[in-house]
């Protein structure tokens, strides 16, 4: 089965964070929000929204090495970040 998708940023007003949406068409298909950019040993990175439960931290979403970093190029030029 054939499923192509497209990726928007979604800045949100406040500007700290971004959503993400997949969109078949003119059509989202599924929105994921509250994820931003963060800083690392190895530059910037795009993390997934995340909850905090007696001092520890659970990811909502996790993405793969690729779409990680598809996903953190989109969200620097969206976000107008100096990357």
């Amino acid at each position: 089965m054939e499923f192509p998708v497209s990726v928007k940023i979604e800045p949100s007003k406040s500007g700290k964070t971004f959503g993400i949406a997949l969109v078949k068409g003119d059509k989202t298909i599924m929105a994921i929000k509250g994820c931003k950019l963060a800083n690392g040993s190895n530059g910037q990175f795009a993390t997934g929204p995340s909850t905090k439960i007696d001092d520890e931290w659970f990811n909502y979403l996790c993405m793969d090495k690729d779409f990680g970093a598809y996903v953190t190029g989109l969200a620097v030029k969206a976000m107008d970040q100096p990357a």
